[in-house]
């Protein structure tokens, strides 16, 4: 019976390798956080679709808490989504880095500044993301390790939103600045970076530690975080 089993293992591997050699196939289920579409990521994944034009791609945006659980769950089989560190029973790879920055109004208090602080913002309302997303877990922590109370003003849930709501005068944005530069600038606003020292995020690239190497979604994920380094 062992011998049996190693031989049905083995032809298990030779089928997943002929199915490689001959272009890929299957569903792939990928999540990633809103503002990760503002960088390369829809042209790395348009070039993954050209490449194995066989996959089909199941897309959503979600906040990064819930992808990363997701993924944990095997809810879905890719996720871009923003960590300081690899979330536990993930197998990840830094997809790209990232700086937030201050969107404020022009002729702000705090324009033009060199760079502004937890504590300067103090007396600001502030546009609130959706819950989960990793620009609203980075102002909370360091609203508490400051010791800085952040006035929330109303929530958003797109960048769309947030200029506008920015422009009206509810509130200041903190938005990645691959979202400003590439779909800014926006009239009448501005940007002000913010403490290097806790401003900038990484956006990671993860799958399920318990999926077979020789699964789609590991040679995809593979793939993704080598277009990430190049």
């Amino acid at each position: 019976m062992r011998v049996r089993r190693i031989l049905d293992e083995i032809n298990a591997a030779i089928a997943d390798l002929d199915q490689i050699g001959q272009g890929l196939n299957g569903v792939l289920r990928i999540a990633t956080s809103m503002f990760a579409l503002h960088g390369a990521l829809p042209n790395d994944l348009a070039s993954l679709k050209n490449r194995y034009p066989g996959v089909e791609l199941v897309f959503d945006t979600w906040p990064s808490l819930d992808i990363i659980s997701a993924t944990q769950r095997g809810e879905i089989d890719i996720g871009v989504f923003a960590a300081s560190a690899p979330p536990e029973g993930l197998i990840t790879r830094t997809y790209c880095s990232e700086n937030v920055v201050l969107m404020i109004p022009k002729g702000h208090r705090l324009s033009g500044r060199e760079s502004v602080d937890i504590q300067d913002l103090s007396e600001e309302d502030l546009l609130q993301l959706p819950s989960g997303t990793y620009i609203q877990q980075i102002m909370e922590e360091q609203g508490r390790r400051h010791g800085v109370r952040l006035h929330k003003s109303y929530r958003v849930g797109s960048l769309d939103a947030a200029v506008a709501m920015t422009r009206a005068g509810h509130g200041l944005a903190i938005v990645p600045r691959s979202s400003w530069e590439s779909l800014g600038p926006f009239q009448g606003l501005t940007i002000t970076p913010l403490n290097p020292e806790w401003s900038r995020t990484k956006l990671l690239v993860g799958i399920k530690a318990s999926q077979p190497t020789s699964s789609l979604a590991h040679r995809v994920f593979v793939e993704l975080a080598t277009q990430s380094d190049a």
